[in-house]
């Protein structure tokens, strides 16, 4: 079984979900907040 690590905190993986046209997972909610930290850094560092 493949396993995924980030840093050190290893997890078996049984399976990748992908969710091309979001119907299972909803992206702003996922990813919003942190989308709109990264847009407001990068706009103050230019």
């Amino acid at each position: 079984m493949p396993i995924l690590q980030v840093n050190q905190f290893k997890v078996p993986c049984r399976g990748v979900l992908f969710d091309k046209d979001g119907t299972l997972l909803h992206f702003m909610s996922l990813w919003g907040g942190f989308s709109d930290y990264v847009l407001r850094f990068f706009g103050r560092t230019a």
